[in-house]
């Protein structure tokens, strides 16, 4: 038994047909980096045989805190910058829990981890390029495929590895990519010398596992809604 994510309920409803059930709708969902197990927490395993459970602030402020870390890269333990705050999140007095899903750098941090260093391992998906700095953090970004502002979700498979200029790139519309993997871009405006950097092969270096490659259905609403070339 373990935590494996956090999210804020928006409402809940009974089940027309079946009054001893309900549903939830849940918004800004956030998996965890980490799975908190049960054990490495104060809740009781046994309360959680219940379908809903009310737990303390406090609680709840510490399991986020150790879901949301960033593992420091051996040797390198500066890297868990940026996350500095999620460890303080159990000392805000009777400060909203909502507030910790809505905190832009914490989702901004978890999001980028869990799409560069985990499922990317650091390479740009459109060059195969993997530059990292002297304390061994990669600098490609975490492109939102579908972006925050449309209601891109911040999932692993809503996002992708690219280095800096082609995260530009791929926001202004210039370059897209098919649901084959193969890498799109504009017939013009888009510079020779960039057309060189993508893998010779034009496919995108993505994820081996499926639950970490990106969805096809954000990768259509890219092309249709931003690529300015042909899909």
């Amino acid at each position: 038994m373990a935590f494996t994510g956090l999210a804020c309920i928006e409402r809940v409803w009974d089940d027309p047909e079946d009054p001893t059930h309900a549903f939830a709708s849940l918004r800004d969902a956030i998996d965890f980096n980490t799975i908190v197990s049960i054990g490495e927490t104060t809740v009781s395993g046994n309360a959680l045989q219940s379908a809903v459970l009310a737990i303390p602030f406090e609680i709840a402020a510490e399991i986020a805190a150790r879901g949301l870390s960033v593992p420091a890269f051996e040797g390198f333990a500066e890297t868990r910058e940026g996350l500095a705050e999620v460890v303080d999140l159990s000392n805000l007095d009777q400060r909203p829990f909502t507030e910790i899903v809505q905190n832009r750098l914490v989702r901004d941090a978890s999001f980028r981890f869990r799409v560069v260093e985990q499922a990317y391992e650091g390479i740009c998906a459109f060059t195969g390029i993997r530059l990292t700095n002297g304390r061994g953090r990669a600098e490609a970004d975490a492109a939102h495929i579908m972006p925050v502002k449309e209601n891109g979700p911040d999932t692993v498979r809503n996002g992708i590895a690219l280095m800096k200029s082609m995260h530009w790139a791929f926001d202004r519309g210039l370059i897209s990519l098919a649901d084959s993997g193969t890498i799109l871009t504009v017939e013009r405006g888009f510079d020779a010398s960039a057309v060189k950097m993508l893998c010779s092969d034009r496919r995108a270096i993505l994820p081996e596992r499926d639950d970490e490659k990106p969805h096809t259905a954000f990768l259509e609403w890219h092309r249709c809604n931003v690529f300015k070339g042909a899909a």
